[in-house]
């Protein structure tokens, strides 16, 4: 099978917080290898084809409630791979973003708070401008490990306590 068997593994998966954990954790390291690659090629493109991004990231810091905030970090993922010009990397994401919406419990765990988010989208579109694609991927790989890494530490820490992977 492929990530169109995602939905059914997290299904069966929901019982077990430490399976649903594991899970998480793969998607996240597939996550950071298509984000980096999408920000290589985004590096290319010239800072004129940026300006979604950037449109994107002030609609994110004018964002009122926490909800529309958080649809808008998500939605600045699919902009980067639509950017990109990669279908199968847009395709893998909507998979995981299925999966977020699937496990919202789960997702406000392993969630950073909004101005270290700002501040990522802000200095990610910056770096982009300098057209620079080892950079880029390096950068992106470097931030989501240590993102990544804060957040599944929170995400066991309450594993022990509660079912984080329950919606």
């Amino acid at each position: 099978g492929g990530l169109d068997r995602l939905p059914e593994m997290a299904l069966a998966f929901e019982g077990d917080p430490e399976r649903v954990v594991r899970l998480a954790r793969d998607l996240l390291a597939l996550r950071r290898l298509v984000m980096a690659e999408a920000a290589a090629t985004c590096a290319s493109l010239g800072s004129d084809a940026l300006e979604p991004l950037r449109t994107h990231v002030r609609a994110m810091e004018s964002a009122e409630d926490e909800a529309r905030f958080s649809a808008l970090d998500l939605e600045f993922g699919s902009i980067l791979l639509q950017l990109a010009g990669n279908i199968a990397f847009q395709l893998t994401y909507n998979t995981m973003l299925a999966f977020a919406a699937d496990h919202p419990a789960l997702m406000r765990v392993l969630s950073t708070d909004r101005e270290t988010l700002l501040e990522g989208v802000r200095s990610l579109v910056s770096l982009l401008t300098l057209g620079d694609p080892t950079l880029a991927r390096t950068a992106v790989l470097t931030a989501l490990e240590t993102l990544d890494a804060q957040g599944l530490a929170r995400v066991t820490a309450q594993s022990r306590d509660s079912k984080v992977g329950d919606t």
